[in-house]
């Protein structure tokens, strides 16, 4: 399920709990895609944003278990899987 297929008109922001860099094998297998993610940063959560936001997936279970609370209003999904590296 796509996020661009259920939110045709929504603004994605991508937030880590912790700023760990690119990862270089990401950016192989998103470019082998077509996709060119290098100039791309990682990103810390940020309240401001969490609090603006409709929906909050989470796509490992590190993230799940300590992403902080998002607030009542924000619909949370885990899209959990395994990492990667």
């Amino acid at each position: 399920r796509p996020l661009n297929l259920m939110l045709p008109s929504g603004k994605f922001v991508g937030l880590a709990i912790e700023a760990h860099g690119l990862n270089p094998n990401a950016v192989k297998a998103m470019k082998e895609a077509g996709i060119d993610f290098s100039n791309q940063t990682s990103d810390i959560i940020d309240p401001k944003i969490l609090n603006n936001a409709n929906l909050v997936v989470t796509l490992c279970g590190d993230a799940a278990d300590k992403c902080p609370m998002t607030p009542p209003h924000v619909k949370r999904e885990p899209w959990g899987f395994d990492d990667p590296q």
